[in-house]
């Protein structure tokens, strides 16, 4: 089982990777889900962000996105931007 990193924001919500199910959970101070991000690919790393977007590791087949293991996705689930590429 991997481990995956939580963080608490400026509100007190905590931000839970669920990386086995593609998503992020955002649960308030009271123990409710204040939202939820599918991620889509199953990512093999994700890293919470400060400004509530998620840094992921993983492999999305698409033209565009071919060769790029990095991707930074917003609160809603989109791709803004992806990047990494090594070049031999």
């Amino acid at each position: 089982m991997m481990a995956f990193p939580i963080r608490y924001d400026d509100r007190g919500n905590l931000h839970i990777v669920d990386a086995p199910n593609a998503r992020r959970v955002v649960l308030s101070p009271e123990i409710t889900v204040v939202a939820t991000t599918n991620i889509g690919n199953r990512p093999s790393a994700i890293l919470p962000l400060p400004n509530e977007e998620l840094l992921v590791h993983a492999s999305i087949r698409t033209p565009q996105r071919a060769g790029l293991p990095l991707h930074i996705i917003d609160a809603q689930g989109n791709i803004k931007r992806s990047f990494g590429a090594i070049n031999p």
